[in-house]
């Protein structure tokens, strides 16, 4: 049997002290938490050519006979078969059969990642879960749109009229982010803190829009500014073992390049030059937290990864106005404490959904019941992506979507690339949390979170 590898690099990682993962890819491997000195992989994702010709070879007159849905999802999603509307029927009814797998109701709620309409989930479901009337278990509250946003930050309409960008910038135009660049607005003096797995601070299209610390003299070796960080001019390495201001990706694992994409997407100069960030005049915080490397069996592991909990109070204390976090980790009352420590001094936290196809977001999206934002995918169409995570039915989490199927962003050495998953959708969210800061100093975390949800398109 064979397998194609799509290209998209990372799919998931624990990481040592809270299980951390990346948050992209297709689908979202949960390994069990580790003790604090171990490692776990992180699972490329592959996709099973020989399980398309299998299920396809059963397709008669555009009927899937006994298919495997995600097979076909998966398959659409790469490319590997044209976009088409799927629809499923059981062979039998929930009263007919009390197996979990061929139970329709018990699809519908459970899995629902494959059923696009929102109506297939039962009415009474809805009604007795989701006490918002806009609050959709799929998607949250919607796509976002910046124009609507940053009106309602600033107290007045913009509906100035500007042409699509196109191309590999289609998710700024799905978000109306160039209507607000048209006023003026384009995040500048905002701080954005990207906690990944470093970033290619010397790439020409990041190398403008860089945080740094004014309080540091650079080289001397000393901790100028008093904050416990010698020389973190650019941000931090939080790796165990490490521990230093080396926020550069530091090695050719594929997985390595996932902050710089993240980056990009965020703040990317307009230049006419790869790509054009959502707040291109915003400034990058680096905060790195690993080494990506082979692990045991090839698959590729945060080597000696630092902690998330440590990274979010370095980037609270440490003047950020926006953390965006593309990955996932098991709950805790340490990360719980950091994000409610965030909120408190009025820093805006947007995490990465997740890619496991699951019904609820994985932490520390989860905790957008709080405060922050969750965020799930959409591709160019604003269709849910099959591989995330849904909105759950708490209407009370502050989840969005946002372009994540397919982004062209940033890489390093001066390159680009395409990658998805919710990793990729969460920076467009952040981005646009940065224009609302420029637009409005002034607003809360609340306020944020309030217009974010009720300005969706």
């Amino acid at each position: 049997m064979s397998t194609i590898a799509p290209r998209i690099d990372i799919d998931s990682a624990l990481l040592p002290e809270n299980g951390l993962n990346l948050v992209d890819g297709n689908s979202t491997l949960r390994l069990p938490e580790l003790p604090t000195d171990q490692v776990t992989e992180l699972a490329l994702p592959v996709f099973d050519e020989q399980a398309l010709i299998s299920t396809s070879a059963a397709a008669t007159d555009g009927i899937w006979e006994n298919a495997d849905i995600a097979v076909i999802e998966q398959a659409i999603a790469l490319g590997f078969l044209p976009p088409q509307n799927l629809s499923v029927q059981s062979p039998q009814s929930a009263s007919e059969t009390s197996d979990p797998l061929t139970d329709t109701a018990h699809q519908e709620i459970n899995n629902p990642w494959w059923l696009r309409d929102p109506t297939s989930i039962p009415a009474d479901v809805i009604a007795s879960n989701s006490a918002a009337a806009d609050f959709d278990p799929l998607i949250g509250y919607g796509l976002i749109d910046a124009a609507a946003a940053v009106s309602a930050a600033l107290g007045q309409v913009i509906d100035t009229e500007v042409s699509d960008t196109g191309g590999v910038n289609w998710g700024n135009d799905l978000i109306n982010a160039p209507e607000v660049w048209a006023e003026g607005i384009t995040g500048e003096g905002v701080v954005v803190a990207v906690i990944d797995s470093g970033t290619d601070i010397t790439h020409p299209d990041l190398s403008a829009n860089l945080w740094t610390n004014e309080g540091e003299i650079f080289g001397d070796g000393l901790d100028n500014d008093g904050n416990g960080f010698a020389d973190d001019i650019y941000g931090w390495n939080f790796e165990i073992g490490q521990f230093d201001n080396l926020v550069l990706p530091g090695t050719m694992n594929s997985g390595q390049d996932h902050g710089t994409h993240v980056a990009g997407i965020i703040a990317a100069a307009n230049d006419g030059v790869g790509i054009t960030g959502v707040a291109h005049d915003a400034q990058i915080m680096s905060i790195r937290l690993g080494d990506v490397g082979p692990g045991p069996d090839g698959a590729s592991v945060f080597l000696n990864g630092g902690s998330l909990v440590n990274a979010i109070y370095y980037a609270v204390d440490n003047g950020a106005d926006v953390i965006n976090m593309s990955l996932g980790t098991g709950p805790s009352p340490a990360l719980e404490a950091a994000l409610a420590y965030a909120a408190s001094q009025d820093v805006f936290v947007v995490s990465a959904a997740g890619n496991s196809s699951a019904s609820t977001p994985s932490a520390p999206a989860s905790y957008a019941v709080n405060d922050g934002a969750s965020v799930g995918a959409v591709d160019s169409d604003g269709n849910l992506a099959f591989f995330s995570n849904q909105a759950g039915f708490n209407s009370n989490i502050q989840h969005v979507t946002a372009p994540g199927v397919g982004i062209y962003s940033t890489l390093p050495n001066g390159e680009y690339g395409f990658k998805s998953g919710t990793s990729m959708a969460a920076p467009y969210v952040a981005g646009v949390v940065a224009l609302m800061r420029q637009a409005n100093p002034d607003l809360t975390v609340d306020e944020i979170g309030e217009i974010l949800t009720t300005t969706t398109a």
